[in-house]
């Protein structure tokens, strides 16, 4: 946290709600918003919350991962970072609400580091785990 947004964090916990507006925003903004809604995966939403196992499972949105990226719509309508590789979005096998087998992990996991090799793989869990 830089020495401003300490300061002015210190300072608004005195002061009016609508104080809050000088702090600076942690997440970067996405460009081209509707664009790069218009290129998700069918059912993805940017607002979907999810836990990114890139980032020891932190809790974030589609929306803020991909302005972290600095993702863009490429001249194929596909998703790319900010380096023109391209973003691949990996729901893990959590998602279908129970707990894999062996096998189907060691399969997952194959699956998983031959996107990786291809471009940029966004692993998403979902918030809460299987049963």
């Amino acid at each position: 946290m830089s020495r401003f947004a300490a300061l002015a964090a210190l300072v608004c916990s005195a002061l009016p709600a609508d104080c809050k507006k000088v702090l600076p925003k942690d997440s970067p903004k996405l460009a081209n918003r509707d664009a790069v809604a218009k290129a998700l995966p069918q059912g993805m939403r940017l607002e979907e919350k999810f836990r990114d196992l890139n980032n020891g499972g932190k809790v974030t949105t589609v929306e803020q991962k991909l302005a972290g990226l600095r993702a863009a719509v490429g001249k194929d309508g596909k998703l790319r970072d900010g380096g023109g590789k391209p973003i691949f979005f990996y729901k893990g096998l959590s998602y279908q609400g129970r707990r894999p087998t062996r096998n189907q992990e060691a399969e997952a996991r194959k699956g998983l580091e031959l996107l990786r090799k291809q471009g940029t793989v966004i692993e998403m869990a979902p918030l809460k785990p299987p049963r």
